[in-house]
């Protein structure tokens, strides 16, 4: 497929559409076995357009306790001001879900598993009693991509992933992905876009379509890298809380081990007391600091939630 970096093609304005980000969109829609995919130029502006396009004021959202922290700033400093109630609660327990449901809302939103905080949320089921209540059910797939889990299998209305992440695979590309189980929804987040800006740039889209190439294969091994990293910091004397999916020991493993086919490349642990983070820093050989995941490097950040949090992206073993 071609880059058709032009603003205006064949009549069209890229705003609108564009060849070859229509060719992204309609090879993510296979991968999602999705009716309709929408690219954005970011994660966020993913996020933000579905949101903006498919709640209006008045409408009650419901949100997971814990949010990645652009999301947290969308919701709390301006979905809220814009009229649109944000009910925070943990739906890593569902009766809380079941209750705060109880008050009609237009939708439920959350992160499959957390970014950072590796919480895990059992999609299936959160996604049945949102949907017997009435309200669309929204899901952040990033953590996993479709080789390890496919809402819109199991009911959700719309799929959300950051492509910047283990779809591009490479750290050299940003993008935002929307995938819909219907043509009415796609239509009112298209508009959303078409209005707001946020199109995908037809270079990254290429990028893109180049990272999905890839993908199964780079998930496979991103998974067992991350599989052995854990195992190893669970039994490391200066590796305390380590979090990860796939360890039987880690919170929230018997939930993930109900659906997913695999648990990602992603896991945290904290340092002990005596190690603080610039001594931590000097001591890496093997993998580099940044605050991205899901390229071929291994990559370390901190994060909050007290000191000493550190964030491990698995990539290659060397």
């Amino acid at each position: 497929m071609p880059v058709y970096q032009a603003n205006a093609v064949a009549g069209g304005y890229t705003r609108a559409d564009n060849p070859t980000i229509a060719a992204l969109e309609a090879k993510f829609r296979e991968l999602e076995d999705a009716a309709a995919t929408i690219a954005t130029a970011s994660g966020m502006a993913a996020v933000s357009q579905c949101l903006l396009g498919l709640l209006r004021s008045g409408d009650r959202l419901v949100a997971h306790q814990t949010t990645f922290a652009g999301v947290h700033t969308l919701l709390e400093d301006f979905l809220s001001h814009y009229g649109i109630e944000i009910v925070r609660v943990d739906l890593q327990d569902l009766d809380q879900l079941a209750q705060v449901l109880k008050e009609p809302a237009a939708a439920v939103y959350f992160e499959t598993i957390t970014n950072p905080y590796m919480e895990v949320i059992d999609a299936p089921a959160a996604t049945a009693i949102t949907r017997r209540a009435g309200a669309r059910v929204i899901i952040d797939n990033t953590m996993l991509t479709p080789c390890f889990f496919k809402p819109l299998q199991h009911g959700a209305d719309v799929v959300i992933h950051s492509a910047s992440k283990y779809i591009c695979g490479h750290g050299d590309a940003l993008g935002g992905l929307i995938s819909v189980n219907d043509e009415v929804t796609a239509e009112a987040i298209r508009k959303a876009r078409r209005i707001f800006g946020g199109i995908m740039s037809p270079a990254n889209a290429s990028l893109l379509m180049r990272g999905i190439k890839t993908l199964p294969m780079r998930m496979e091994r991103h998974g067992a890298n991350a599989m052995r990293l854990a195992t190893f910091l669970a039994h490391h004397p200066q590796a305390e809380q380590v979090r990860y999916p796939g360890l039987t020991t880690s919170p929230g493993h018997r939930t993930a081990a109900s659906f997913l086919h695999g648990f990602g490349g992603v896991m945290t642990f904290k340092l002990p007391h005596d190690l603080d983070w610039e001594r931590f820093e000097r001591a890496l050989r093997l993998c580099r600091t940044g605050f991205n995941f899901g390229d071929a490097a291994t990559v370390v950040c901190r994060y909050g939630g007290g000191p000493g949090r550190v964030r491990v992206s698995a990539g290659r073993a060397r």
